[in-house]
């Protein structure tokens, strides 16, 4: 969405050293015209550049210029390195000292704890150069350019840190999980962030520019910028913005992809970024605008190849008149459908829960139980082996049907706590582990799409 966040500096601690960290979740891989900016700095409507962002090409550019207006590149670092993951979050650590004696020790990239490397363009700043943006009055932004309306960041932050004056490597901001490898979190703010730091941890809902630093700076946000439980310590299923399309033809996502919407042009689908082989799992489904769509399950090992040969494992629901619900095996077999009553239509609320131990699922409108769906058991339909014997990935999917599919668009709640851009208030409710935010109370026993919930119960 178009929102920044952006503070006014005061008389910087050092002018030649500084570290950036903050984590990110992409929406897709920037494919549009403009490049997305994570981070700038600078004078307000100056033309020049400083900060980094992601370039059409999914690669990170670094770009400083340097003392003022049009001044010639002082550094660049264009990366090797695409980052296209939608279902992961990124850790970015930029760390400048220029009083480095080795070149390229005074720029440093990571991601994720490691050092990068292989750059397709690595121009490194001047020993001792003063960096012309660490100056007093000037704006950091964060998610735009500091000089206006364009290259936004389309995708999550959280906890973002700025430390003036010190050029600091990843290990204080993140560490390696001993039990699994993963890089992850660490969720304090750094003790000495100098004049001009601040930490955004991002965590309170109704004020996401909170700077939690020891300073305490006034920030200002602009735009509109959504708050979800989505975070770098739990990290939340969206659907997946970069699975092979069906027929050629892809869905079209926003809202950090939970909001899809379909077009007429042929028969697409779109899949979640988690799936699970056991358990009790529950999301929600908001109708921004009713067509004959089919939402449901899937698994996500056979996400299609562009082909008419080949179907899915999954069970669906089809708002075709009434709701139904069936289970397709392999391109040999049709889907079975089992009819029952009610319809959706613009405005209702549908909650999904399937069990994938009892071989069962439920359907919920409006906080009320679909009747035959609840629960419908499908453990005697032929060829069910294909989804559950051989234990595959089953997740979350919503489909599109040709023509009479034309305008269908749908939000999803895993947990995220927000359907599109509209934040869950007043009562609202957990799964039965304590995580995620629904709008109605999930069954006894269902889970939220979460990386919490997929390491103890997935």
């Amino acid at each position: 969405m178009a929102a920044y966040m952006e503070m006014t500096q005061g008389t910087p601690t050092s002018t030649r050293k500084f570290t950036y960290s903050g984590w990110i979740k992409l929406m897709s891989p920037n494919s549009s015209a403009d490049e997305e900016t994570i981070f700038s700095i600078g004078a307000s409507g100056d033309s020049y550049y400083n900060g980094f962002r992601f370039k059409t090409t999914a690669k990170l550019h670094i770009n400083f210029d340097s003392t003022g207006a049009g001044g010639g590149s002082t550094c660049e670092l264009i990366t090797t390195a695409v980052y296209k993951d939608p279902a992961a979050w990124y850790h970015i650590v930029l760390a400048c000292d220029t009083t480095q004696v080795a070149s390229g020790d005074r720029l440093r990239l990571y991601v994720n704890g490691e050092e990068v490397t292989a750059f397709d363009t690595e121009v490194q700043p001047a020993l001792n150069h003063d960096l012309g943006f660490l100056v007093s009055g000037d704006k950091i932004v964060l998610g735009r350019q500091v000089s206006g309306s364009s290259q936004y960041f389309n995708g999550n932050m959280s906890h973002v840190q700025f430390v003036d004056g010190l050029q600091l490597g990843p290990t204080e901001f993140g560490l390696e999980d001993s039990a699994t490898g993963i890089w992850k979190i660490k969720t304090g703010c750094y003790a000495t962030p100098g004049t001009n730091g601040f930490c955004l941890k991002m965590e309170d809902r109704t004020n996401l520019d909170l700077d939690s630093s020891s300073n305490a700076h006034t920030f200002t946000t602009g735009g509109t910028a959504t708050p979800t439980k989505d975070n770098p310590s739990n990290n939340y299923a969206t659907m997946n913005s970069i699975q092979p399309a069906y027929k050629t033809i892809t869905s079209t996502f926003a809202c950090g992809n939970t909001k899809i919407s379909g077009n007429n042009a042929a028969w697409q689908r779109t899949w979640s970024t988690m799936g699970i082989t056991k358990g009790k799992w529950w999301h929600e489904v908001y109708i921004d605008t009713a067509g004959n769509s089919r939402m449901g399950w899937d698994s996500i090992d056979f996400i299609n190849t562009g082909t008419d040969t080949s179907y899915y494992s999954g069970i669906t629901i089809q708002p075709t008149g009434s709701i139904a619900g069936g289970i397709s095996g392999t391109a040999a077999y049709s889907p079975n459908n089992v009819a029952s009553s009610g319809t959706f239509v613009t405005g209702d609320y549908l909650g999904f829960g399937i069990n994938m131990d009892d071989e069962t699922f439920t359907m919920y409108k409006n906080g009320s139980a679909v009747s035959g769906l609840n629960p419908y058991d499908w453990s005697g339909i032929s060829n069910n082996s294909c989804l559950i014997a051989n234990g595959y990935f089953v997740g979350p999917t919503m489909n599109f049907e040709s023509a009479s599919g034309d305008g269908s668009i749908c939000s999803f709640n895993f947990g995220n706590g927000v359907f599109g851009t509209t934040l869950l208030t007043g009562t609202t409710y957990t799964d039965s582990a304590g995580e995620g935010i629904f709008k109605y109370a999930p069954p006894t026993d269902y889970l939220a799409y979460c990386s919490n919930n997929l390491a103890t119960y997935g």
